[in-house]
């Protein structure tokens, strides 16, 4: 017998079943780097890699034991770290301001285009080196998502809202028309108002700061507008007992009867 042949051999034979694996697993990266972002199946890319290290695990300890058994265990496992990273880029709060973020703060240029966006350009940013950018990105974006979405709850319930209008009728005469009961839209304007402040108070607020602002001052208008309305319509509406009819008008002075307290406010309501 010979043991540096016997040993030789079973080196060669170690060698063979790294470079199997090696060349499989780089032949299905190469498969899935063609992958269009818009088609990426995440469960594609974890099954497929964790196949891979199952087959290097069973290899017998001493090839295991290989430094370059090591090196292509580690590369793998590297790649298996950036799995979730695509998972959270692919999170619906990202926009085109985030992506740029990321080229901004990985150093790295593609371009977002759907129809040639592959992954190829994601696998050579390396993304296991960024997972702290890539979670601070996809955190922001979260966030910014939810005061995008409370922001345009708002805009819509107050585009949709239509006050109520009343025909008014006093001692059988038409006196024209009054706001009608406006505690559910008053209600409505203090809680949109709340939640706006809250909004503007976020650190996340920055891309939509500008629209919270103008809607916080177009509400509270709305809010001191109506406060008024219903002020000074209750005093119209009273003052038409003693000023239209009755005994109490007949009851003033001259200069009083003719005082006219419809002329202003009638074609205003």
């Amino acid at each position: 017998m010979y043991p540096d042949m016997v040993s030789l051999e079973s080196d060669i034979h170690g060698y063979d079943l790294i470079y199997t694996l090696y060349q499989d697993q780089k032949k299905a990266q190469e498969d899935w780097s063609q992958t269009l972002w818009a088609n990426l199946n995440i469960g594609v890319l974890s099954e497929g890699i964790e196949s891979f290290l199952k087959r290097l695990r069973k290899f017998p300890k001493k090839i295991r034991a290989m430094g370059i058994c090591n090196i292509l265990e580690g590369k793998m496992k590297e790649f298996k770290d950036s799995i979730p990273l695509f998972q959270d880029l692919k999170n619906e709060a990202l926009r085109e301001r985030h992506w740029k973020k990321l080229m901004e703060q990985t150093g790295k240029n593609f371009e977002m285009n759907p129809d040639t966006f592959t992954l190829d350009q994601l696998f050579a940013m390396e993304l296991h080196n960024f997972k702290n950018v890539i979670a601070d990105i996809t955190t922001s974006a979260v966030k910014e998502l939810s005061i995008e979405s409370g922001l345009k709850e708002i805009i819509d319930v107050w585009n949709g809202t239509k006050f109520q209008v009343l025909k008014y009728t006093k001692a059988g005469q038409d006196r024209g028309y009054v706001l009608g009961p406006v505690d559910e839209i008053m209600q409505a304007l203090d809680d949109n108002a709340m939640n706006l402040q809250s909004m503007s108070a976020s650190r996340f607020v920055g891309p939509f700061l500008d629209n919270v602002q103008s809607w916080e001052k177009r509400l509270s208008h709305i809010s001191e507008v109506v406060e008024v309305w219903i002020v000074v319509q209750r005093k119209w509406m009273y003052l038409e007992g003693i000023f239209i009819g009755g005994d109490i008008r007949h009851q003033l002075p001259k200069k009083e009867k003719s005082t006219d307290c419809d002329s202003a406010l009638i074609p205003l309501l």
